[in-house]
């Protein structure tokens, strides 16, 4: 990586106007944390203000401090003045940084060949092959945290361009990959600041910092998330999957063997389908009809008067309804209705 670094810089130096070398440059100068160069780079290469790594350094740019005056000793200590020294070279601290970080490993992902893994994650996440479904997958926040952790890219993307990334971001991407996603129960919740959580698989407790899902959360919750440091707090990337209690020991066994992405989203999906409707004996609901040509429909719809309801809102046929109740006032066998065509 280094060397094709420097072999871009060759390329750079006679032709500073050829804009694949500028876009490449650009994005090395968001691996190492340039911003201002970055940005630079982009701008010469003559972008659109939407493009993705444009807006990404754009939203990491640093301010300037307004405590220093321009020609003010640099708070670094280095002796110079705040101008020539980190005036427009300032650097976010490492907790603002790692949201940064983590789109770094993302468009390591959809720029490489960790494309068609991403592909197959998201055809198990939608379970069909619709077009605007699988778009819309790409973009899940778990879809794309599974094909980078489970998926081993993530890992991938740190051993191919960690030795670009600032010192502090390389140890915290390091620790990253020593979380495990896991089974979380919520213990405690604090209302726009955070929740506490403890890992049933481990009983290790969290307190995580987290702001807008604290807001659908309650206690005893199950929660499938990857909790990880972001320099100062525990905090949640990839998305958070709501686990019902029926499901807690099938996930917990699948997690302890280490399934491959595409196995945990089709478990995943599973989890967010409609629920299976069954009658008292364990039998799947389904809807049946039968239909009879009688001899004497009068005489069937008297004989129906007497055992069922009629519906008298039906004007063109005649309708009675039955409901079957199982002990305790349940439904047992499910619902019927009859009709009769004079």
């Amino acid at each position: 990586m280094l060397d094709a670094e420097v072999s871009l810089e060759a390329a750079y130096s006679p032709d500073p106007q050829w804009v694949p070398v500028l876009a490449d440059l650009a994005r090395f100068a968001s691996d190492r944390g340039d911003v201002e160069r970055g940005i630079s780079l982009l701008h010469r290469a003559g972008v659109d203000a939407d493009d993705r790594l444009l807006g990404l350094l754009e939203d990491n740019r640093p301010l300037d401090r307004s405590d220093l005056g321009r020609n003010d000793p640099c708070w670094c200590g280095s002796g110079r003045r705040y101008k020539a020294c980190h005036r427009g070279r300032e650097r976010l601290d490492l907790q603002a940084r790692a949201t940064w970080l983590y789109h770094k490993a993302w468009m390591h992902l959809v720029d490489g060949p960790g494309r068609t893994l991403l592909l197959d994650v998201a055809q198990s996440w939608t379970g069909d092959r619709d077009q605007r479904r699988l778009v819309q997958a790409f973009g899940e926040d778990t879809v794309i945290d599974l094909t980078l952790f489970e998926g081993g890219v993530f890992a991938d993307f740190l051993a191919a361009r960690g030795v670009l990334l600032p010192d502090d971001e390389r140890l915290l991407a390091e620790q990253w990959l020593l979380v495990a996603r896991s089974v979380h129960e919520v213990e405690s919740v604090r209302r726009d600041r955070g929740f506490t959580a403890r890992d049933i698989r481990t009983g290790d407790r969290h307190e995580v910092s987290e702001r807008l899902a604290t807001r659908q959360l309650t206690v005893g919750d199950l929660l499938l998330v990857r909790l990880v440091p972001d320099g100062r707090d525990t905090v949640i990337f990839g998305g958070i999957e709501s686990v019902d209690l029926a499901r807690r020991d099938s996930l917990v066994a699948l997690l302890d063997s280490e399934p491959d992405p595409v196995t945990l989203a089709e478990f995943i999906a599973a989890l967010h389908a409609p629920p299976t409707m069954l009658n008292a004996d364990g039998g799947e609901l389904v809807i049946c009809e039968a239909r009879l040509r009688l001899p004497d429909p009068d005489a069937v719809a008297a004989w129906l008067d007497e055992r069922l309801v009629r519906d008298d809102d039906d004007i063109t046929t005649k309708t009675w309804h039955e409901r079957v109740e199982g002990a305790g006032g349940g439904a047992r066998g499910g619902a019927g209705r009859a009709s009769v065509r004079p």
